[in-house]
């Protein structure tokens, strides 16, 4: 996926701070395939384009799961505040084959991927992710639950295979792969 398949890709624009792309409690087994997802220009700020859990289960059963990520373009607009890009408080989630980029707040960290309150596991792979903080970010807020994700276990979760950058525009220069 890149930005120049946005063309033909259907479009879903937050117009506000609230997700564009937002799960409910214990939804489960979505895959959203070829979508571009981004927000309105002009907004002062929007916290989150995708949202999948809302950072406060307790339970697994509150918890969202199954839900895949698929060729989807994700971004901010370049004068615009955008805090995140995907939040993935979710189990057996994925991200997969995408683009997020135009990550980027003054004055506050921001990321591409963060997950802070889900029990995984996830799978980040084949992702080009842009972030003036950081790329994917693993916990960074107090959990709902002691046995929530992050662990300390190799079946938490994989990364592979993604392209990360800051870029100048970000403030940082470097280009990173995992």
């Amino acid at each position: 996926m890149t930005p120049s398949f946005a063309p033909s890709l259907p479009k879903i624009v937050s117009s506000n701070s609230s997700p564009a792309i937002q799960t409910a409690a214990g939804a489960h087994h979505y895959r959203l395939v070829a979508l571009e997802l981004t927000v309105a220009s002009g907004l002062s700020i929007n916290y989150n384009v995708v949202l999948l859990g809302d950072g406060s289960a307790t339970s697994t059963s509150q918890v969202p799961t199954n839900i895949i990520l698929d060729r989807v373009y994700i971004h901010g607009q370049a004068n615009d505040n955008l805090r995140r890009g995907v939040g993935l408080n979710s189990a057996t989630s994925a991200v997969i084959d995408s683009y997020i980029s135009n990550v980027h707040e003054a004055g506050n960290d921001n990321q591409a991927i963060m997950c802070w309150n889900g029990p995984g596991p996830v799978k980040i792979s084949n992702n080009y992710l842009e972030a003036a903080g950081e790329n994917v970010l693993f916990g960074g807020a107090d959990r709902r639950s002691s046995v929530w994700f992050p662990q300390t276990s190799r079946s938490a979760g994989t990364i592979s295979s993604n392209q990360l950058h800051g870029g100048p525009r970000h403030g940082r220069s470097k280009i990173f792969s995992n």
